[in-house]
């Protein structure tokens, strides 16, 4: 509980007792330098801090849907999400995030439907990266495949974790992951 307030107040601002407003360029730089990225150099951090979008959601405002499609991954800035999955028909939380967090690696990395829904509970920020936007550096080093996978292996293992009895039928099996990674960016 005592990361989730200390990274509340650094997405906020809060330096001690004083509150400075960070600009728009540097949530996206301090986004960016997230796990999922450690990989990238700082001029393809910069490249993508360029293209990110920057979306604004109020409490209750769903994120994405589980089953839904879409290529984008989502950085946490600022604000809480619940993370739910539907199972047995009804919706099971089996999770919360916040800043510095992401999810949607994996519908972004393999063009597979988000395998959970995500909603905010607070008033929230969040950046949104497009895969046509990862074609790119994809293609210049595809090294970093092998980053990106490891990433979206983590996010797996959190679903399947939150939800040990009850496999999801979106997840993909663990050898096909990185085929199906190097599939969907077209790298040999």
């Amino acid at each position: 509980m005592l990361l989730q307030i200390v990274r509340q107040f650094r997405a906020a601002g809060i330096v001690g007792a004083e509150v400075r407003r960070r600009s728009l360029e540097e949530e996206k730089r301090d986004a960016i330098a997230i796990p999922l990225f450690r990989a990238l150099t700082p001029e393809q951090i910069a490249l993508l801090a360029a293209v990110t979008l920057k979306r604004t959601l109020l409490p209750e405002d769903v994120l994405f849907t589980e089953g839904s499609s879409g290529d984008s991954p989502f950085i946490v800035v600022s604000g809480i999400f619940e993370v739910a999955r539907n199972l047995a028909g009804a919706s099971t939380v089996v999770g919360r995030i916040g800043p510095d967090d992401y999810i949607g690696e994996i519908a972004l990395l393999t063009g597979a439907p988000y395998g959970a829904g995500a909603k905010a509970i607070t008033d929230a920020v969040v950046l949104e990266l497009r895969s046509d936007d990862l074609r790119p550096l994809m293609a210049s080093d595809p090294d970093l495949l092998h980053a990106f996978e490891i990433s979206a292996r983590r996010g797996q293992s959190i679903l399947q974790r939150s939800v040990a009895a009850s496999v999801g039928a979106h997840a993909i099996a663990a050898p096909d992951l990185f085929s199906r990674i190097k599939s969907y960016f077209a790298v040999r």
